[in-house]
């Protein structure tokens, strides 16, 4: 009983939860699955410029990459700068909550300057589209949000 009143005691009480805390704490920070942006974000990084300058020219075209969402088919319709065949480039279907769920897909686009993509098996909430294609000899960049339902 003596013991209970003891301040050492509760000192020693205290200490021992505050480490079983921290232990805790550290087991679970563990557990935890971290994702990068990109698998590669270093090198991404240095060449964040040429970035930049691909993402001004995007800007400049009198007519930009529009994106029509029905259901589960997404078709980016491309500006009509150059001949169809003369695109090339990738279009990343990018997950913000799962880098694992990630697609990427060649352009490939008809004669109408069209690309549909059938994302039925792809999970609803919030995707990157980011498109990273070339056009006359020159890089262009353009991302835009959607959402699955």
């Amino acid at each position: 009983m003596k013991l209970l009143k003891s301040w050492g005691f509760w000192i020693a009480v205290l200490n021992g939860v505050f480490v079983l805390g921290m232990l805790n704490l550290l087991f679970f920070s563990f557990l935890q699955k971290n994702d990068l942006v990109e698998k590669n974000y270093y090198n991404k990084g240095l060449a964040h410029q040429e970035q930049i300058n691909k993402i001004e020219r995007t800007k400049k075209l009198t007519e930009n990459i529009r994106i029509l969402q029905s259901n589960r088919i997404i078709a980016l319709v491309f500006p009509r700068i150059c001949k169809h065949s003369e695109i090339t480039g990738n279009v990343l279907f990018y997950r913000t909550s799962n880098a694992e769920k990630d697609i990427i897909e060649k352009i490939k686009i008809d004669s109408a300057f069209t690309q549909n993509f059938i994302l039925s098996k792809q999970d609803k909430g919030l995707w990157k589209i980011k498109v990273d294609w070339k056009a006359r000899d020159l890089l262009y960049y353009f991302e835009q949000d959607i959402y699955l339902d």
